[in-house]
């Protein structure tokens, strides 16, 4: 026993002084588009956190790196791009981006005013892009929001459609 805690110390003290870890910079921008059927004015997407994940670990095994959030919510309406998440990352390649959006069931708005069930279907994002020392990468993910056909009451369902790697 005294020996493994011995090579576990030797391990972290030959690794901890090795230097840091060049980085870059990545801004993960949030596009998003309304239905066009007029009914679904306004939706608030609570953002719980945005993070990347290396490439070449598996999608549940975790090692993230998470990105500063910008703001908790942000009011989807057509527009321009808008920062969800910023900050440095260690370079190397990547594969995926997470936004994990707070909440199965999101509340919309209507255009007379009437709350609008829109359920949440945002995950992970497939991207592949690296991060160079000393470069900023901005990448776009593009959220939809498609119309539930069959019940009563409007109601709609959120998804990531499309991911972009800008610069």
């Amino acid at each position: 026993m005294f020996r493994k805690v011995m090579c576990l110390i030797f391990l972290m003290l030959a690794t901890s002084g090795c230097g840091d870890v060049p980085e870059g910079q990545v801004t993960i921008r949030l596009l998003r588009t309304l239905p066009a059927d007029g009914i679904l004015t306004s939706l608030t997407v609570p953002i719980a956190d945005v993070s990347l994940q290396p490439a070449g670990i598996e999608r549940d095994a975790g090692g993230y790196i998470p990105l500063v959030q910008r703001q908790p919510a942000y009011a989807i309406v057509d527009g321009a791009p808008i920062v969800i998440g910023a900050g440095s990352a260690p370079s190397g390649a990547y594969e995926r981006i997470f936004v994990e959006v707070a909440g199965l069931m999101l509340e919309g708005t209507g255009s007379r005013g009437e709350s609008i069930s829109v359920e949440n279907h945002v995950e992970p994002i497939a991207v592949f892009f690296d991060v160079v020392p000393g470069e900023h990468r901005v990448i776009d993910l593009e959220l939809i929001i498609l119309k539930d056909f069959g019940g009563e009451a409007p109601s709609y369902t959120l998804f990531c459609k499309d991911v972009s790697v800008i610069r």
